[in-house]
Order: structure tokens, then C-alpha cells, then sequence
């Protein structure tokens, strides 16, 4: 996408939402420190092109007037990627991730124990509707979104959605049935 569009200056990263509680960054090597965004006020202000996993609030903080899209992963292909993304990582490829890296060796358990594991449901219990509306009261930052909220809380994501210019949820190409 960004051979296509030719942006002048970009922006790739992250913002708080993904990280939970988590508040050791001063323990990250700095390769991976310049990649996460503390507050909208960080993010440049001169980028025409921004991605990454950025809160839906961050990026409308920041950038108020520019165009948004999304492309929404099926959530279950995209939590057994994220298992097998984190879980292939080694000690020394996880060494620039400072204390984060605990979180992320979560994932050599078995999926099923993940799943559970407390420390990773900031980026496991619906990641897509937490960074849609984050910071929200009902959604723990490092917990599990009640059962019981979920109506409200889908309701409000998919408001939030339809002020995206572009939304895509791509089928599943190695297993169509996986939609439905």
C-alpha cells in the first residue's frame, strides 16, 4: 500500500492500547521504543501516511481531519497468527523488548492456556474493539471485557466503524468456511 500511495513522510508503530498496564518502557531497547507512541502528541505532525496498531482515539487526536481505514481480520485466523507470531520469536530476538517480552512468551504455552493467560488479554481478548475504543470503562486494560457488556460494547465499535472512509473484512482464503 505505501508503494502505491508514495507518501512523503510516514509513520509506522504502536500506541499505549496494545500495551495493557504494562509501563516498563524505559526497559525497551531503543529500536523498539521509537516505535511506541506515548500519547497523539508524539505521533509528527507532517506524516501523510500512518499505520501500525494505533487506538482509533490516538489517531483522530492527532490527525483529526485525515481519511481512516481498517482492514479487520476474521478473529479467530487472526489470534492464531498472533499465537504463532509471538510464540516463534527467540530469547534473543525478544532481548529489545525489555520486560514486554515476558508477556509475549506467554504464547509458548498451549493456545489454550494463552487464551487465559491475564497478562496477554490486552492484545488477545478482542484486540479490533479495543483499539476502537480506547480508553473505554468497560474494557479492563489488562483483564476480560465482561460477557455481559459485550452488546453495548459492539454496538458502540460498530458506530465507531462507520466513520472509517474505508472498512474491509477480507474472506479467508485457505479456509472459506471459516466465515460461515
Amino acid at each position: 500500500m505505501v508503494a502505491s500511495l508514495q507518501p512523503s513522510a510516514t509513520v509506522a508503530g504502536f500506541d499505549h492500547c496494545l500495551f495493557g498496564t504494562f509501563d516498563q518502557f524505559d526497559t525497551l531497547a531503543q529500536i523498539q521504543r521509537q516505535r511506541v507512541y506515548d500519547s497523539p502528541a508524539w505521533l509528527p505532525r507532517a506524516a501523510d501516511f500512518i499505520f501500525g496498531h494505533f487506538a482509533l482515539s490516538t489517531l483522530r487526536q492527532a490527525y483529526p481531519r485525515a481519511p481512516t481505514c481498517t482492514v479487520l481480520r476474521e478473529p479467530a485466523s487472526r489470534l492464531l497468527s498472533h499465537w504463532i507470531h509471538w510464540r516463534q520469536h527467540t530469547d534473543a530476538e525478544l532481548a529489545s523488548w525489555g520486560a514486554w517480552a515476558d508477556r509475549v512468551r506467554c504464547a509458548r504455552q498451549p493456545l489454550a492456556t494463552f487464551l487465559r493467560e491475564q497478562l496477554a488479554a490486552c492484545q488477545t481478548d478482542n484486540l479490533a474493539l479495543r483499539m476502537l475504543l480506547w480508553p473505554h470503562p468497560l474494557v479492563p486494560p489488562d483483564g476480560f471485557i465482561d460477557p455481559a457488556d459485550d452488546d453495548r460494547l459492539v454496538r458502540e465499535a460498530s458506530a465507531r466503524l462507520r466513520g472509517f472512509d474505508f472498512v474491509d473484512i477480507p474472506r479467508s482464503r485457505q479456509n472459506p468456511k471459516i466465515l460461515g
